[in-house]
């Protein structure tokens, strides 16, 4: 399991690796590796392999000692697990992770509706989760292997990765229609499949791409003020 992301603190980026309980962190302003010691969880790397970034922290599903399954977050700047606490009708049974209109988002199964995908609105807050969608389309509910939500289109289709749906390794749901279709790929062979954003800045500048929209709005902020003075 392989994960990415920025430190703002220290202003750098950092990889992070896992095998089992096993988790280690390399800084690329250090250029070093170091260990997180004492991890309780054992991660499911055959989901989500790279975790979910949502408010600078990642996210996995995992399993404690006791053998029980949680949600974990990892604040990338304190190296620091927590644990949260899912919606309360989907106890013991998710499924996979996600991010929805930037928001953090589980998916899970249920005898009755199928594949259900709730939202957090409020990060941290229990009790904000929303079942936004019931799949219940045959061919969702009956692939096993319909491993995770990859993006949210602004139509309202929703693209997903499988290994049992598709040529490609991809599905593409309408909540509206309740239907799904393949995208036509035919010469791209079902592997693991991530999403990427372009961006100009180089590691090595120790350069955060979020930067220079906080600048903006801080000058924003500050010309506001001085014209209220």
């Amino acid at each position: 399991m392989v994960a990415f992301g920025y430190d703002y603190k220290s202003n750098t980026y950092k990889v992070l690796a896992s095998s089992g309980s096993l988790f280690e962190v390399y800084s690329l302003g250090l250029k070093s590796w170091r260990s997180i010691e004492n991890v309780p969880y054992k991660f499911f790397l055959l989901n989500k392999p790279s975790g979910k970034l949502v408010n600078g922290n990642l996210h996995w599903l995992a399993r404690k000692k006791d053998y029980s399954d949680v949600l974990v977050s990892l604040d990338i700047s304190n190296e620091i697990f927590k644990e949260i606490e899912p919606p309360k009708e989907t106890y013991g049974s998710f499924y996979n992770l996600g991010t929805l209109e930037g928001c953090l988002c589980l998916l899970s199964f249920d005898d009755d509706d199928g594949l259900n995908i709730w939202v957090m609105q409020n990060y941290g807050v229990q009790e904000s989760w929303t079942k936004r969608f019931i799949m219940k389309h045959k061919q969702i509910v009956d692939d096993g292997n319909l491993r995770y939500m990859l993006w949210p289109f602004k139509s309202g289709e929703i693209l997903f990765g499988s290994v049992t749906i598709g040529t490609a390794g991809l599905v593409v749901y309408d909540p509206e229609y309740e239907s799904v279709k393949e995208p036509n790929i035919s010469s791209l062979l079902s592997h693991q499949q991530e999403l990427y954003f372009e961006s100009l800045v180089s590691l090595k500048s120790s350069t955060y791409v979020g930067e220079k929209k906080k600048r903006r709005n801080k000058k924003k902020m500050r010309n506001r003020m001085e014209k209220n003075i």
